[in-house]
């Protein structure tokens, strides 16, 4: 256990190390989010719904969607390029959960220098509708520890794909367009078709954004989709693992 929180510790120590990356990091985190909340304001006003609901959902569903958003895909798509990887198969833990526990700590550190930031920024900006209590904090922070894992298991399995097919940028580069949009960080379901809303509401995708948002504003409490979201979690993650395993299987390194 020491040693993973020791992983815990690293991931969250070198996730922003340099200063520029934090700042270039939380700005374009905020442009974006800012775009969003003013495009999603005034859609809400026009169509004759509260506002400030709306809002407060985009800042909440971006502001997680930065914690849950893991970029272990393009890190291990290099690594494996570049014949990194070898040194992996060395550590004295399985890999997948080695970069689980790390990113963990990358996590962390967003949320506390990216991710709490911007909730403060949208509620300087106006009050923000949040009815939530206890109960409600709870289930966001079992939602978003649930979310963690659920990003860093996908982005896993992307990575694995994307150096095995050879094609690391297009198909990282596709995950990083689709998951804001199918998760609700940009576009939130109650915005979308019902049958579309419902569909999406069953992937994966939907735990990194839209449901732990949805425990944070304190309405219903969505425990099936708690539900699934760890249900998700747990394939995800064996899914990596199955990946992992089966991609070092066709591995072979040369140099010296």
């Amino acid at each position: 256990m020491t040693g993973r929180l020791a992983l815990l510790r690293l991931g969250a120590k070198y996730a922003y190390a340099w200063r520029g990356d934090v700042v270039i990091a939380w700005l374009s985190s905020a442009l974006v989010m800012l775009a969003a909340a003013g495009t999603w304001h005034a859609a809400a006003r026009a169509g004759g719904e509260d506002p400030r609901v709306a809002t407060t959902w985009v800042v909440l569903a971006w502001a997680v969607s930065r914690v849950t958003s893991s970029r272990l895909d393009d890190n291990l798509a290099q690594r494996w390029r570049s014949g990194q990887v070898a040194t992996d198969l060395l550590k004295p833990i399985g890999l997948v959960s080695w970069l689980l526990w790390r990113d963990a700590g990358r996590a962390l550190a967003t949320l506390v220098v990216i991710g709490a930031p911007l909730v403060l920024l949208g509620a300087a900006l106006g009050p923000l509708a949040l009815h939530g209590g206890v109960v409600s904090a709870l289930g966001f922070l079992l939602s978003l520890s649930l979310g963690v894992i659920t990003g860093g298991a996908l982005a896993i399995c992307v990575g694995v794909a994307a150096a095995r097919s050879g094609q690391g940028q297009g198909i990282v580069g596709l995950k990083e367009v689709l998951v804001p949009l199918i998760s609700g960080a940009l576009v939130p379901h109650a915005m979308l078709p019902d049958g579309v809303a419902r569909a999406l509401s069953w992937l994966p995708t939907a735990g990194l954004a839209t449901v732990p948002a949805a425990w944070w504003m304190g309405g219903p409490r969505p425990v099936a989709a708690l539900a699934l979201q760890a249900v998700w979690a747990v394939v995800l993650c064996a899914l990596a693992e199955l990946s992992w395993r089966r991609a070092t299987q066709s591995l072979t390194v040369v140099g010296g």
